[in-house]
């Protein structure tokens, strides 16, 4: 840790010039304990005015998950960490890392608590995330607490608690590898004209991976009182052997989008790749549409914090049992 000190103190010092500024300081293979950096932050904030300290935070990625060990961290971190390492490098942190299966089985029962309430068999689960049973039996333990088994190897939630939302919102944006797309050619395409295009896409065809609509138009599909003129952007889950099928179908929705890796700048479709083994998308007039959980995360992706809320409370509240 003794070799990041230099780093946390270049950092505070840009912190403290600027009441605006965040500093955060990202560690990818690091074989540092989550303990000791924990420890040694404390060390070193000791020294820290309060107001400079409370806007840092240090984050560390371990097996392709990226956990906040000290400091503050705050939603937009990990995104930002990628959008700056692809900045430098062309490529994510972790490369061609692993699935993140604790945040997919995660998502499958807090989507199985809403949708039905059932319980379902630990089978399902490792064949639906495409894991191991240890995989899935740690991710479960991770929520024993929640957790109700049967007789018969099942297992549900017994309701949706609010650390299980926060934790896949935190996880989010790496899990699924959000992609931000922008057209820069001046030209005025909107979204309802991008809307369009994905709907023609639909139907497949060569070079089209399985893809569904999330965000504000998903929403609208599960929560039709959903308050919400518009959307900001077209955002899109992907379904894919790799990331790269992303950006293609991207290229064949309109060749002038461009990454946009710059997280203050507006996006007009934002993409999500689903790296669970099997997908089941929901058919709504003619289009598909992601799962709930997808489009709930969206809004908060997309600081739409209100509607996120009241679509959250009609799913703890069983409305999507009727849906």
């Amino acid at each position: 840790m003794r070799g990041t000190w230099p780093a946390l103190v270049e950092l505070a010092t840009e912190v403290a010039k600027d009441d605006g500024c965040r500093g955060v300081l990202a560690l990818v293979d690091s074989s540092i304990t989550p303990q000791r950096l924990g420890e040694e932050w404390r060390g070193f904030a000791g020294a820290l005015r309060d107001d400079v300290g409370q806007r840092m935070a240090v984050w560390q990625e371990r097996e392709g998950v990226w956990s906040v060990v000290a400091g503050n961290g705050e939603d937009g971190d990990v995104a930002a960490i990628e959008a700056e390492f692809r900045t430098k490098h062309g490529q994510p942190s972790t490369g061609g890392r692993r699935a993140d299966f604790g945040f997919i089985v995660t998502k499958l029962l807090a989507e199985q608590s809403w949708r039905t309430g059932e319980a379902v068999k630990v089978g399902w689960l490792m064949q639906t995330a495409g894991c191991s049973h240890q995989t899935v039996a740690d991710a479960i333990a991770l929520w024993g607490g929640f957790i109700e088994r049967t007789t018969d190897r099942r297992v549900r939630l017994t309701h949706v608690p609010r650390e299980i939302v926060e934790r896949l919102r935190m996880r989010g944006p790496m899990a699924r590898q959000t992609m931000r797309f922008a057209d820069r050619s001046g030209r005025a395409t909107g979204g309802e004209v991008y809307s369009r295009r994905l709907a023609a896409l639909a139907g497949g065809g060569e070079g089209v991976p399985s893809f569904a609509f999330s965000g504000v138009a998903g929403v609208r599909e599960w929560y039709p009182a959903i308050d919400l003129v518009g959307s900001p952007r077209v955002d899109v889950c992907v379904h894919g052997k790799d990331a790269g099928d992303c950006e293609r179908l991207m290229q064949r929705l309109d060749p002038a989008l461009r990454r946009e890796d710059d997280l203050r700048a507006p996006a007009d479709v934002a993409v999500h790749w689903l790296r669970q083994a099997e997908v089941e998308f929901r058919e709504a007039g003619g289009v598909k549409v992601a799962d709930p959980v997808e489009c709930l995360l969206d809004l908060y992706e997309m600081r739409l914090d209100a509607q996120a809320e009241a679509f959250l409370g009609f799913m703890m509240n069983g409305g999507l049992r009727s849906a």
